[in-house]
């Protein structure tokens, strides 16, 4: 089961997801709705319940 996802951006831990019960399906939708100019670099690390993570390749973004 996941226990915690965490949106990374730019190396720093952005934003928490705490999904409730155990389940190994998490669907999440978020919208940074006012986003600073810059360049920024997001990916997502996942925590199961028996502490194994996982993450994907980065996504750049360029806000202008």
């Amino acid at each position: 089961p996941i226990s915690r996802v965490t949106l990374v951006r730019n190396e720093t831990d952005y934003q928490v997801f705490e999904p409730e019960g155990e389940s190994a399906d998490f669907i999440k939708t978020y919208t940074d709705e006012k986003p600073a100019a810059g360049d920024y670099r997001y990916y997502l690390r996942v925590e199961q319940a028996d502490g194994n993570m996982g993450w994907p390749s980065p996504v750049w973004v360029t806000v202008k």
